[in-house]
């Protein structure tokens, strides 16, 4: 435990650092502070958002032990990585980024609600979904979550959004295979195999967009 805390006021430190180092670098340029106020934001509001899921100070909302807020907020620190990164090269509205960034949430939320109840039962003093209404909702829950997932992931290529170019859909084929054993695994009580290839497909899908921003457009 204490190693555990000692590593995440290291890295803590290192990141507040890094972050003054970024704006210093900022102000020496002609846009000023400007280009590093989106950065600053986003890691604040991250900060916030994991003082308040991991801390048991009076002042944290303790939101890891409140089901469904806590799933929500670790998803979005999750997915505020991939817009953090963008902010990091003045880019934080960039429409790609936001896709991005919905799909990793969407995908980390259904992942944590599932993982909740494979560990219903060591689970004592937390408030989780599937311990609040039952491991059929939370899996009934999971799968729309993955089911809105799947839609996001397929949206950016569609025309009407045009956020990635159409025919670059093949390279997401195979997180979409993926997703889609998925709902069969759950509705089996496979939970341990079901959030697993959850993690799989987002792997996969990350690989994916990662490839496709690689290609010239």
């Amino acid at each position: 435990m204490e190693s555990a805390k000692r590593g995440i006021q290291i890295t803590g430190l290192i990141s507040a650092i890094s972050l003054a180092l970024a704006g210093y670098i900022s102000s020496t340029r002609i846009s000023g502070f400007s280009e590093w106020l989106p950065s600053l934001a986003i890691w604040s509001f991250a900060l916030v958002l994991l003082f308040n899921y991991e801390s048991n100070s009076r002042l944290s909302y303790r939101l890891k032990d409140k089901g469904l807020p806590g799933n929500i907020a670790i998803s979005l620190s999750v997915g505020l990585v991939i817009i953090f990164g963008a902010a990091s090269v003045s880019k934080p509205l960039d429409p790609r980024s936001w896709a991005v960034f919905l799909i990793g949430f969407l995908y980390n939320f259904s992942r944590e609600i599932v993982k909740d109840i494979e560990d219903i039962e060591g689970d004592e003093g937390r408030d989780t979904f599937a311990m609040s209404s039952g491991v059929d909702r939370a899996r009934a829950l999971a799968s729309v979550l993955l089911l809105f997932a799947l839609a996001a992931i397929l949206a950016p290529f569609l025309p009407f959004f045009q956020i990635f170019t159409d025919w670059h859909v093949v390279f997401v084929i195979p997180a979409v295979v993926s997703l889609m054993m998925v709902k069969p695994r759950l509705f089996a009580s496979e939970d341990r195999a079901a959030q697993t290839l959850i993690k799989i497909s987002m792997q996969l899908c990350l690989i994916a967009f990662l490839a496709i921003s690689l290609i010239p457009s």
